[in-house]
């Protein structure tokens, strides 16, 4: 957790500030003082540190990662996702579960039709 907040020149108080617990919380988890950091907590700082849990949890190799190229859109779209509420954020996830499922449809029709 310590290197990717560093990696990303950010300070204890900026990741506390971002998902709303104290820099002293942040300390504990990085030096692993709490063994059992919320779900939801680790998902906030997944989410602002642009990494995996599991990599926050050191279960990913940082060597053996490949970045994941994003568009200028796509990128964009998370800026604005993360300005969103909780619930909001929920009702996004759902959309575009959604979305999915319409599309996966659409294809199979398209594809009984050839």
């Amino acid at each position: 957790m310590r290197d990717a907040r560093l990696k990303r020149e950010k300070t204890l108080e900026d990741v506390a500030h971002a998902i709303g617990v104290t820099a002293t919380s942040i300390s504990k988890y990085e030096s692993d003082r709490v063994k059992n950091i919320p779900q939801e907590k680790l998902q906030a700082i997944s989410e602002y540190l642009d990494v995996s849990i599991s990599y926050l949890l050191g279960l990913d190799d940082p060597a053996n990662a490949s970045p994941i190229v994003l568009s200028i859109d796509e990128q964009l779209l998370i800026e604005e996702y993360r300005k969103l509420s909780e619930l909001n954020k929920e009702t996004i996830k759902i959309l575009c579960e959604r979305l999915v499922e319409v599309q996966s449809v659409k294809d199979d029709i398209v594809q009984l039709h050839l």
